[in-house]
């Protein structure tokens, strides 16, 4: 290959809409707290490396909320608390609850007082006054410290000084504090203008207020990857909005950066070809997803060898031309092992090896591709924010290393994305986009339980009010109306679905209910309507009934055919799914996607859905019962099945159905030793070099209870 291995970084930055409808104060801090510990860090250690590029996407209503923390315009709960001489029990346990989100080990145990102050978390949350006001004061300055840049609080004096005190502070030191992160805050869209200008970063967008576009469009496009999902009926059908969301982003990055964006992260790498129009229209000339959309876009799959290589890398590590657009849309799809090991893997690594490590993988890409004409790009693509706190020192040794022996390395080329278009265009035609997102290549984790739902039907029923209030009696001033549709507009936001899936959960679970609650009643509010009762009920019940839906008594004989359609003889099965998501955090991908359970008098059946070809790997099924270890189960290759119970291996030939990504088994009750009304504990995986890999479910066994049906319960399906 006569080119060097070009690199695109696209750091994604997110935050959503924290703002209480027609207040200017944010609920949660988060849009503060990562502009003083990761959003002005992660372009002041690039900025040193003047050889390095990289493209950095904002998502517009982020930065709306950033710029009116450095106007003055707006606060939020942990800087109001803070500037308080005391505190209401019901402010005690908000300060509680948020005080001590953070990173325990790598971050706030650093501190002797934050740490002390852990230690006696649990009996202040049983009895808060077990705390004296000044335990709450200095609880609340050092939530705020140690969320701030550790390189700014080794070098600036303020901050210096603060951690030096380390105890009994007062309200002058918060305010010191406060001032000092306003500063820092002040600097992140100024720093992102300069280092566009001198063309080391290139800046790109989302859609405004981060929707699902695809479900926007019409929610039954999740059917596509996910035939059978339970959906809202009738379907979400709002195309409009998907194009006010792209054009508002286009026209708020060009107002505050002072140049045209060029490229869009599609929410979650959300995509269908119902999109292209919309962002070819919008004047966009780039936009990404994951390798998942592409395998299926091109009927392919990415499987990788024992060192992890791509086995097609020509397939992967190209920008593609789109059909059917005017600007020459182009699109590249994200390498997503080396993504996901920024993202979860080399936190756990010492960061000089682990900067090696990408850097010889990424050599070994282009030694692959040695023979191939090129150019080829390498996409790593992936939250730019909420890894840092995992890694040592905010992950700035890291980065350090990262980019200066990627400045050493001739072979590899850093570019942004417009850069490499510019320089060698697409080199393929994409003669199809597939549809799904960059998690387990579907729209799941936004749509199909059933509080998601829930919430779609609530979004619907609140936009059909509002454009009915539009032609009806008494139409509202055009001043309402704009009010109003920013309010749908940010209740459209991906992250409150995000936050009702049974994969997904955190401490303020409940916080973000009421948020997107209420967003739909600042529609109602802002035209004069009284806001319907159907909003006032939580739809979060402060639980995960789905993660391990131990109730259900899946006593059903599905036919073996493997087909693709889940639901087609295996509806009334237990489907389990692998938990993907840390927090805010979520892998991509899941080498086990989902396994179905169901038994009846002679049988469990499993089905196994996979992310790709199982190829040579082995699938293994571990059974245990009230004796203990029942045996496992494993599948070699979709081919060769063994049994092992206690160091001993039989040869069995249960009914068996492959076909690609789809394994089904019929085990007999027999062979586990075990009758109806039994209880089983199952658990599935992959068999990986430390023990079980991707297992399903992810901490304990599912307990499938045999249960004897009811008469009249039917059998065959």
């Amino acid at each position: 290959m006569n080119y060097p291995l070009y690199v695109a970084f696209v750091w994604h930055m997110h935050q959503p809409d924290y703002r209480i409808p027609a207040q200017n104060r944010y609920f949660l801090p988060w849009v503060r707290m990562h502009a003083v510990k990761d959003y002005l860090h992660v372009l002041e250690v690039l900025r040193q490396y003047p050889d390095i590029k990289a493209t950095f996407n904002y998502v517009p209503v982020l930065v709306e909320q950033l710029e009116r923390y450095v106007r003055g315009e707006a606060s939020d709960l942990m800087m109001d608390l803070g500037r308080q001489d005391g505190w209401s029990a019901a402010e005690k346990q908000q300060i509680l609850n948020l005080g001590y989100s953070i990173n325990w080990d790598r971050i706030a145990r650093r501190y002797p007082r934050y740490s002390e102050l852990i230690d006696r978390r649990q009996a202040a949350l049983q009895d808060g006054n077990s705390f004296s006001n000044q335990d709450y004061r200095d609880l609340i300055t050092w939530f705020n410290l140690a969320w701030t840049d550790p390189v700014w609080l080794a070098q600036d004096n303020v901050l210096k000084t603060l951690v030096q005190k380390g105890r009994n502070f007062d309200k002058d030191d918060f305010e010191q504090l406060m001032a000092k992160q306003l500063q820092m805050c002040g600097l992140v869209v100024p720093t992102l203008r300069e280092m566009a200008q001198k063309r080391q970063i290139e800046i790109s967008t989302s859609p405004y207020y981060h929707p699902i576009l695809p479900l926007l469009i019409n929610s039954d496009i999740a059917l596509r990857p996910s035939p059978g999902l339970s959906l809202p009926t009738p379907a979400f059908v709002a195309p409009e909005d998907a194009v006010a969301q792209v054009q508002r982003a286009v026209h708020f990055h060009h107002q505050t950066f002072g140049q045209p964006t060029r490229g869009l992260w599609p929410s979650e790498g959300a995509v269908a070809p119902e999109i292209l129009p919309i962002l070819d229209s919008a004047g966009l000339h780039w936009f990404a997803s994951d390798e998942g959309i592409l395998a299926r876009s091109l009927k392919t799959s990415f499987q990788r060898d024992s060192q992890e290589q791509v086995s097609n890398p020509e397939q992967l590590y190209r920008a593609y031309r789109l059909p059917g657009a005017n600007n020459g849309l182009a699109a590249i799809f994200r390498d997503r092992r080396l993504s996901d090991n920024i993202g979860f893997v080399y936190m756990h690594y010492p960061h000089h090896q682990a900067a090696e490590d990408l850097v010889v993988r990424l050599r070994n890409i282009r030694h692959r591709l040695d023979k191939q004409p090129g150019p080829f790009l390498v996409s790593i693509i992936l939250d730019g924010e909420n890894c840092w706190e995992y890694y040592e020192q905010n992950g700035d040794p890291f980065l350090h290393d990262l980019y200066r022996i990627l400045s050493q390395t001739p072979e590899l080329q850093t570019v942004t994305v417009s850069e490499y278009l510019d320089l060698h265009g697409t080199q393929s035609k994409l003669p199809h986009l597939d549809s799904g997102s960059w998690i387990m290549g579907d729209f799941t984790t936004w749509i199909g339980d059933p509080e998601h739902n829930v919430a779609w039907n609530l979004l619907r029923q609140t936009r059909e009010d509002l454009e009915e209030a539009l032609h009806g009696d008494n139409v509202p001033s055009a001043e309402q109306i704009d009010t109003a549709r920013e309010a749908l507009y940010s209740a459209e936001g991906s992250d409150w679905f995000w936050w009702y899936s049974h994969r997904n959960n955190s401490d303020q679970d409940a916080i973000f209910d009421k948020l997107f609650r209420q967003n739909l009643a600042a529609v109602y509010q802002a035209i004069g309507r009284p806001v319907p009762d159907r909003l006032r009920p939580p739809i979060y019940r402060g639980g995960r009934a789905l993660e391990i839906a131990e109730r259900v008594t899946p006593f059903a004989t599905p036919k073996l055919t493997a087909s693709a359609d889940g639901n087609l003889y295996w509806r009334d099965a237990v489907a389990l799914h692998p938990r993907l998501s840390t927090g805010t955090m979520q892998l991509s991908y899941a080498p086990l996607h989902t396994v179905r359970l169901a038994y009846n008098r002679e049988n469990i059946y499993l089905r196994f859905e996979l992310g790709e070809p199982v190829g040579r790997r082995t699938l293994i099924a571990s059974f245990t019962g009230a004796r203990g270890n029942l045996g496992n189960l494993l599948i070699r290759g979709a081919g060769q099945i063994e049994f092992w119970h206690y160091g001993r291996k039989t040869k069995i030939h249960p009914p068996l159905a492959a076909s690609g990504r789809v394994i089904e088994i019929a085990l007999p009750l027999n062979v586990l030793q075990i009758n109806l009304e039994d209880t089983v504990g199952v658990r599935c995986g992959l068999q990986g070099d430390n023990g079980l890999f991707s297992p399903v479910p992810d901490s304990r066994p599912y307990l499938l209870q045999l249960t004897i049906p009811q008469q009249g319960q039917a059998e065959e399906k």
